[in-house]
């Protein structure tokens, strides 16, 4: 555990934190955008984004920002937690949950998921009108997770880690994943190796 991280990042100061940054979105939902109402779009959207926000908050993550269809949470601002673990947890306990949709909704709600673990800088910016405040991470972590999601959609997996995400596994949980090779993240960068998930179905002892 990083010696600074202790807290969230409070309004207005920059810390370093070691987090996990998980990036998720929701697939083959493109025809019902093209056929639902407006009404019902932002109905389902706004349950669904509220369900994840449940999960991504039980695992000790904090919601970053939601985008149409897709999710940046951190992991790691809290106090004891092992952000990358708690990242794949709430990443099966999405999964499982598209799962549960799709029995019953006429809606496809498939997910394809990326997460990377590094040591970033996080500041706060503060929404006067709202009273609230939004983490900036400092650094390629979020790009690199959306890199990992997107790999995930052509290489068949519903989870796809960075090699350091991998490395901070416990091993009950990394033999769930296998090598998938060197890929490249974002543009100018070193081919890395990255780790997808064995089985597409989530393993529930792991999701709990």
């Amino acid at each position: 555990m990083n010696p600074q991280q202790t807290n969230k990042a409070q309004t207005g100061e920059i810390t370093t934190c070691d987090v996990a940054i998980l990036f998720c979105d929701l697939r083959g939902i493109a025809n019902f955008w093209q056929s639902a109402s407006a009404v019902e779009v932002i109905l389902f959207i706004n349950s669904y984004f509220a369900d994840i926000s449940k999960i991504i908050d039980a695992h000790q993550g904090v919601i970053n920002q939601f985008f149409d269809d897709t999710v940046l949470a951190i992991f790691g601002l809290e106090t004891g937690c092992q952000p990358v673990a708690q990242a794949i947890k709430a990443a099966l306990a999405i999964i499982a949950h598209s799962a549960a949709l799709d029995k019953t909704n006429a809606v496809p709600s498939a997910v394809s998921i990326g997460i990377d673990f590094s040591s970033v800088q996080v500041g706060t910016l503060l929404d006067t009108n709202a009273a609230s405040y939004q983490y900036l991470i400092m650094g390629d972590s979020a790009e690199n997770a959306k890199s990992l999601q997107a790999l995930s959609c052509t290489l068949g997996k519903q989870i796809i880690l960075s090699q350091e995400a991998y490395k901070r596994l416990p091993e009950a949980i990394r033999q769930h994943f296998i090598n998938l090779g060197e890929h490249k993240l974002t543009a100018g960068t070193e081919p890395t190796i990255i780790y997808g998930n064995e089985k597409t179905a989530p393993e529930p002892s792991l999701a709990a």
